[in-house]
């Protein structure tokens, strides 16, 4: 007995298939929600990130001061290529970029026109609700008593 050979398309090549049809549908609903494309803000943070490591590494080696006479000196906000951390002193920065409002100190440059500075306040945050107030201050004392002297009665009965 002889079994026939499969013809036709592969598992292997329907999987990879599906698999690219899911990621072609994911990034098409991303567009949709976002309207852009996500990945040229990924490169820029792992550019960003990378800069930051390699600094760190630079200074841990003590490379710092070849880089800051060959003139390769990162910026002068930090030394590790990062701006200043934003703080409730120094506020943030609001502007409009490509008809989106940005909340931030790098992409609110001073030449944008739309460019506000907007002065941060301190909160408490997520704070803990406060506690019942006692009994004794409600003046709920003798309903209280009303309900176990009813509870008790009810126990009584129970037990007899």
């Amino acid at each position: 007995m002889k079994l026939p050979t499969q013809k036709g398309v592969s598992l292997l090549a329907v999987a990879v298939l599906s698999m690219l049809v899911a990621s072609a549908a994911m990034l098409a609903l991303y567009t949709m929600r976002h309207g852009h494309l996500p990945m040229p803000e990924v490169w820029d943070r792992w550019g960003k990130s990378a800069k930051v490591i390699s600094g760190e590494l630079k200074k841990a080696s003590g490379l710092t001061a070849q880089t800051q006479e060959s003139g390769q000196a990162n910026s002068d906000q930090g030394g590790n290529g990062m701006p200043a951390p934003v703080t409730i002193g120094t506020g943030a920065r609001r502007c409009t970029i490509n008809g989106k409002v940005t909340y931030s100190d790098t992409e609110c440059l001073d030449s944008n026109p739309t460019t506000k500075q907007i002065k941060l306040h301190e909160t408490q945050g997520f704070t803990h609700p406060k506690p019942p107030a006692s009994d004794t201050e409600t003046g709920n004392d003798g309903e209280q008593d009303l309900r176990m002297k009813a509870l008790e009665k009810a126990l009584d009965k129970a037990t007899r």
